[in-house]
């Protein structure tokens, strides 16, 4: 006589009969799929577009800066505003916050290596488990004239979910002083790992407050860093710019 018809437990659609059957503990519940950050792991492709997050930056040199330095180093605090629609995968939707070390070597007055090494405090999402991160990137950039420049950066940034992947992105970008205080950059993304989008576009404007006082700085163009000089070069030599 045979017993009770247990779930089954191989998963091949075949009930188990038997005494055996009789003890057998329900399949639990279905547990829903964490969301993943990056790509979907479902495949396809999905293309989204809107405002970004804005973000807030203060720096300060503490290494280099002067008109003669080849080498500068920036201290650099970040806060991120949850600005991005979250629901088009453009975005968190919370602030994270972040602190960083911004290095410039210049090779000659016109061009410049890039190099940033932080940590990032990520926002917490509703129902998504998500860890701090360690980041870094890369870059060349090279002024074209004393108000722009043109570069290449390669971005990478831990897995932000258990579930997820690294961040591996790399950009082509120009930046272009509108005055002394703004600068414009638009830039081409493509992206090498799982956690980045397969391609981007976009644009960034950045605003400074300009320090008080006489401040010397040997970068010409318009780099992406903080540091980078947002000042009005437009009377000086490339590369040789005494900032009232």
């Amino acid at each position: 006589m045979s017993g009770p018809v247990a779930n089954d437990p191989a998963g091949n659609g075949t009930p188990v009969n038997g005494p055996a059957a009789a003890g057998a503990r329900p399949a639990p519940a279905a547990t829903p799929a964490t969301p993943r950050y990056g790509r979907s792991a479902g495949g396809g492709t999905a293309t989204n577009s809107g405002l970004g997050d804005i973000v807030a930056a203060v720096g300060r040199t503490v290494v280099g800066g002067g008109n003669d330095d080849v080498f500068q180093l920036d201290v650099v605090g970040k806060v991120k505003f949850g600005t991005a629609d979250a629901n088009a995968g453009l975005g968190t939707g919370k602030n994270d916050y972040s602190g960083q070390l911004d290095a410039t070597y210049w090779v000659t007055d016109e061009t410049s290596l890039l190099g940033t090494a932080g940590y990032r405090i990520i926002g917490k999402p509703a129902g998504i488990t998500v860890n701090n991160v360690f980041f870094g990137s890369a870059g060349l950039d090279h002024a074209t004239s004393n108000v722009t420049s043109a570069g290449v950066l390669f971005d990478y940034v831990q897995k932000i979910t258990f579930y997820g992947y690294e961040q591996k992105d790399g950009m082509v970008y120009v930046s272009h002083k509108l005055s002394p205080t703004l600068k414009a950059m638009g830039y081409l993304l493509k992206g090498f790992s799982n956690g980045s989008p397969d391609r981007g576009i976009g644009a960034t404007l950045t605003g400074y407050f300009r320090p008080p006082g006489p401040r010397a700085r040997r970068h010409c163009g318009a780099g992406p860093h903080l540091g980078a000089g947002p000042w009005d070069t437009s009377t000086m030599p490339c590369g040789r710019s005494h900032l009232a």
